[in-house]
């Protein structure tokens, strides 16, 4: 939703979306610009055939 993330956690410019990613059993949700997350998925997409999707609680 445009305007609903307003300040991205990264860099602090303007934010587009909320990644939500989990580590070591801790859920974590960012709101970041466009390129931070494009940036962010594909730093993580590496790691994507060695794990398993969780189920969600």
């Amino acid at each position: 939703m445009p305007g609903r993330y307003t300040e991205d956690d990264l860099d602090g410019g303007s934010a587009d979306v909320q990644v939500t990613f989990a580590l070591e059993g801790q859920q974590y949700e960012i709101d970041l610009n466009h390129r931070n997350a494009d940036a962010l998925r594909l730093a993580l997409e590496p790691l994507h055939p060695g794990g398993t999707k969780g189920q969600r609680p």
